[in-house]
């Protein structure tokens, strides 16, 4: 069983059967909820094709995280300086562009 677990979005065709939600899941359609899923819910076969016929897209599940600490350190250093560069002439004294940025910034380093 590996130590770590990260939350990764994958495609409606990445997903199978087994795999575990880590946000809920609510499909929508013209504004009406057509399906939901809580989060923790482990996918089945079933659910797996009623997503696919619901036109989802995306799906937020555990997966396991074999990096190293090291290559974690890596990434969230590469990912703040992407995040600096495109952020270069936003004023991040801001409140609202400084929390934005950080919002971006901890999503993307997870």
């Amino acid at each position: 069983m590996p130590n770590r677990m990260r939350a990764t979005y994958l495609s409606i065709e990445e997903i199978a059967s087994g795999m575990t939600l880590a946000k809920p899941l609510a499909v929508t359609e013209k504004r009406i909820l057509r399906y939901m899923l809580p989060e923790g819910h482990v996918l089945t076969e079933d659910n797996v094709r009623q997503l696919a016929s619901h036109h989802a897209e995306a799906v937020c599940v555990w997966l396991a995280d074999d990096r190293t600490d090291e290559e974690i350190a890596a990434n969230a250093l590469q990912v703040e300086a992407k995040l600096r560069r495109l952020f270069a002439h936003s004023d991040l004294t801001q409140p609202i562009m400084a929390a934005f940025f950080d919002r971006i910034r901890t999503h993307l380093s997870r």
